[in-house]
């Protein structure tokens, strides 16, 4: 797809946008667990730490187990979250 430069930056923008609301939704579901007796921290914009034992990545639903290094993918939340039980 080849767009021209203002094509480009209304695209760019509709990105931003959609990441937002994604970002948003997966912060959401994050603090939830709080509810749920884990222990979320925010790490950083966009990275949390769910009882000091695996951080996620919720923009593009990344995971990385501080214990063993095992780093990888999610589909769920809950995949995650399973790991640490």
């Amino acid at each position: 797809m080849i767009f021209d430069k203002k094509e480009a930056v209304l695209y760019r923008i509709a990105q931003e946008g959609r990441r937002d609301i994604r970002m948003k939704e997966r912060e959401a579901e994050i603090m939830q667990l709080n509810k749920k007796g884990y222990k979320v921290s925010k790490v950083s914009k966009g990275q949390y730490r769910i009882n000091n034992v695996i951080d996620v990545y919720p923009l593009h639903q990344e995971y990385h187990n501080l214990g063993s290094g095992r780093r990888g993918n999610y589909k769920k939340l809950k995949d995650v979250i399973d790991k640490i039980k």
